[in-house]
């Protein structure tokens, strides 16, 4: 008999969306899943969406909550959910319909607690964008799966995507202060309790839909200062327990603070924020540009944010 696999589905303003997400869902060729549609308060029309396709379907729960951010409802779902294992599926995505089944045999047959696919971003109307990242398949044990996890050269910091093994799970929640790198701060600390992780990305099992309004595409706010204070605090936390991998941790630190400055450039005029980030790339400045797991592109982009920043409106 099949293993009961719990798959959370948070949704917020995502009417347009839902029901290829649902029946993407529902078609997958494995059939024992507990599928749990977390309503975060939405306005529109995804709460009855929701609840049309409960009336659909057994195998479908929904709970309705005011909203609290997608973490909050994320966290519902894993507090409540029966699942052996465990996958998460944004309410705008959609997913292939092997990708339970595929993901479930790849733990299965590696003896893995985490199995993590391909993904395929597409625009609003159905548009491929970009393909999954370098082709491949391996496994790789807890050191090299948190250092993956940071440089992000096979596959992304985000909760989906991947298929976990429920246990990895308990007493662990998505912090509910922040929108930008929570999946990051959760899935470190997640990592940390695994022995090996298995990694296909021949196969393009997630459609991940890209929006211009997403919080990662707004302009730099206190939420990027968290996001910042995240990576930092992980950076730290690296140097004590994992210092074969701290250039890693290090790179990903710089990288989110040439980002916000690129944000500050294309967005605002904010010189006392810039400087402030400036100073928080400086210490570590010749050990990036030395680091030969960067790419020149991103030494150039570095070398530019302290030299003539204005030019990053144009990379």
């Amino acid at each position: 008999m099949q293993e009961l696999i719990s798959i959370i589905v948070p949704i917020y303003k995502v009417e347009k969306y839902l029901n290829k997400c649902i029946e993407s869902i529902l078609n997958q060729t494995y059939s024992n899943l507990e599928i749990i549609l977390i309503d975060d308060g939405s306005p529109d029309k995804s709460g009855d969406i929701c609840d049309f396709y409960k009336n659909k379907d057994s195998r479908i729960k929904v709970i309705h909550k005011k909203n609290e951010g997608v973490s909050s409802a994320r966290n519902i779902g894993l507090d409540i959910s029966k699942g052996k294992y465990i996958m998460f599926v944004d309410g705008d995505d959609y997913i292939d319909k092997n990708m339970v089944m595929g993901l479930y045999r790849l733990i299965k047959e590696q003896s893995a607690d985490i199995a993590i696919g391909g993904v395929n971003d597409v625009d609003e109307n159905n548009n491929q964008v970009n393909m999954s990242k370098k082709v491949t398949t391996f496994t790789i044990n807890q050191l090299e799966a948190i250092r993956e996890l940071l440089d992000e050269k096979y596959f992304n910091s985000v909760c989906w995507g991947k298929l976990y093994k429920a246990n990895l799970w308990e007493n662990k929640r998505f912090s509910e202060d922040s929108k930008i790198a929570e999946d990051l701060e959760i899935l470190y600390i997640v990592f940390e309790s695994v022995q090996k992780v298995v990694v296909n990305t021949e196969k393009c099992y997630y459609y991940y839909t890209v929006r211009q309004t997403s919080v990662t595409h707004q302009e730099y706010n206190e939420e990027w200062k968290k996001a910042i204070e995240i990576c930092r605090n992980i950076k730290e936390k690296t140097e004590k327990k994992y210092p074969k991998i701290v250039d890693s941790a290090i790179k990903k630190y710089l990288n989110i603070n040439i980002q916000c400055i690129q944000l500050i450039v294309k967005k605002s005029t904010n010189k006392s924020e810039m400087k402030k980030l400036k100073k928080n790339i400086k210490p570590y400045f010749l050990k990036y540009l030395k680091n030969n797991g960067i790419r020149k592109k991103s030494k150039l982009k570095l070398i530019i944010v302290f030299v003539y920043p204005q030019i990053l409106k144009f990379i």
